[in-house]
């Protein structure tokens, strides 16, 4: 149970000491870094209280269960879509003329965008009905299991907002593998390299990171899609980006950084298939 009295005493004394820092702070970029925080933190409305543990469970379900579904659905269904046609000579055909090829281009990224929507809405809809249906406390601050965050967010508006971040990086990872197919004729190289992608971010997390781990490592592999796709990870706690001197929070830059990424990533697929068609 979150208690709001001593939830709001802390949250005073944190707002203050935030202001003091960035009053003592020696950069301008600081000043602004501590200046947010504190807005931020100053937000939360602790009143809301009950038990959280479900809705932590959620969120954690979420970015574990929809993601493992969300990597089987991707790697075994749209990191083949191209090399499958050439292993079994398709290709040949498809691209024998010089036309049509980028319209087909588009119906794979239609029906992969379709395919990765289609599941994120039904594991989110069958995870409310079957599981956390007619539970109360949606309305509990996240603070109440995410203790460092200082995001004024309820556990309804960021498993609100993680459904739609998932969404947007699931739809960019499935473009990437995409183009990968694109690429590759071989099947089993295709889909190797699309657990790679997908998997290898918390491999190198596991296997190589440990408590010296310098932050802007463990920050900088928040941006592979395949942590990103865990999207209460980006949430937890208070991460800035220093873009031309102003702090940038991590989810916003995530986010811009996944479209950016993405649309540079169709702008080369059409530009490849393109260049086939001579």
């Amino acid at each position: 149970m979150l208690e709001a009295a001593s939830a709001y005493d802390r949250q005073s004394k944190v707002v203050s000491s935030l202001r003091q820092e960035g009053e003592e702070a020696s950069t301008v970029y600081e000043k602004r870094q501590f200046s947010l925080q504190a807005g931020l933190t100053e937000a939360i409305d602790y009143r809301p209280v009950g038990n959280y543990q479900t809705f932590d469970q959620l969120l954690t379900f979420s970015g574990t269960g929809g993601y493992a579904l969300l990597a089987v659905v991707l790697i075994f269904g749209t990191a083949v879509s191209f090399s499958n046609e050439y292993q079994t000579g398709v290709a040949a055909y498809l691209y024998s003329s010089r036309h049509g090829r980028k319209q087909l281009l588009t119906a794979k990224l239609m029906v992969s965008v379709a395919l990765v929507t289609g599941t994120i809405l039904i594991y989110n809809l069958v995870q409310l009905l079957c599981f956390f249906r007619g539970h109360s406390g949606w309305e509990i601050p996240i603070q109440a299991a995410y203790v460092n965050s200082p995001y004024p967010l309820t556990f309804a508006e960021l498993y609100g907002i993680s459904i739609l971040y998932q969404l947007v990086i699931a739809v960019s990872l499935v473009i990437v593998l995409l183009f990968l197919s694109m690429l590759i004729k071989q099947t089993v190289v295709a889909v190797f390299l699309g657990g790679l992608i997908v998997g290898g971010p918390f491999l190198i997390e596991t296997v190589l990171f440990n408590t010296e781990t310098l932050d802007f490592m463990l920050n900088l592999m928040k941006f592979t899609q395949g942590q990103a796709l865990s999207v209460y990870v980006l949430f937890r706690e208070y991460v800035t980006v220093n873009v031309f001197g102003y702090p940038v929070l991590l989810p916003i830059a995530v986010l811009v950084v996944t479209l950016i990424t993405t649309l540079i990533v169709v702008k080369l697929m059409y530009r490849v298939i393109g260049r086939r068609m001579a």
